[in-house]
């Protein structure tokens, strides 16, 4: 199978392979299998909107892509924020903030203890959890680059049962907060790791 390659052409425009498309509104989901898809929303453009069509028809491993320099992604986590970094249409920032400004946080006690992430570009490690089928929880995130007009993105790693979903649920200057839900058919048995994109 081809490997299928990645490029950011600028600011307001990415390809896959030699196809273009605007950056913006994306959803990144990971299948039961641990294969990505990238489903866009309609993205603004002046005073239109632009319907995209979906880059790739089926979801694909990780092991399909390359970067711009043609180099594999290292495991499905690096793979999540570069694909994240991406497609998003930085609103405050430059696309190379985005990607130089890390940091990771662990989280402790629960699965509804806080964190803070003061970053762009943030891995958050949930505790290891036991979250139900069906049952959601959520938690703060402390992060001083957030402010009320922010678009924040957020991609899921769970290597244990259960399918991990999140969503931004509440934002304000300085916060955010996250919901995860478990959509599968069995708890969670490990930590969820969280890919989140500041912009």
């Amino acid at each position: 199978m081809a490997t299928i390659k990645l490029t950011s052409v600028s600011s307001t425009v990415f390809k896959v392979g030699t196809s273009s498309f605007l950056k913006g509104d994306y959803t990144i989901e990971v299948s039961d299998s641990g294969n990505f898809y990238l489903r866009p929303k309609n993205t603004t453009v002046g005073n239109s909107f632009v319907s995209q069509k979906a880059p790739w028809k089926t979801p694909q491993p990780y092991t399909a892509f390359v970067d711009s320099s043609d180099a594999p992604y290292a495991d499905a986590t690096s793979f999540s924020l570069a694909l994240a970094n991406l497609v998003a249409g930085p609103a405050n920032a430059s696309t190379s903030d985005l990607i130089s400004d890390k940091t990771t946080v662990t989280q402790q006690t629960s699965i509804t203890t806080g964190v803070t992430a003061s970053a762009l570009n943030s891995v958050i490690t949930t505790v290891s959890s036991t979250l139900a089928a069906d049952a959601s929880a959520s938690f703060v995130v402390t992060n001083t680059k957030v402010t009320t007009a922010s678009n924040i993105q957020i991609t899921c790693f769970n290597s244990g049962a259960g399918v991990a979903i999140a969503n931004v649920t509440a934002i304000s200057a300085g916060s955010f907060t996250i919901k995860l839900t478990n959509c599968g058919t069995s708890a969670f048995n490990s930590a969820i790791k969280l890919n989140v994109l500041v912009a």
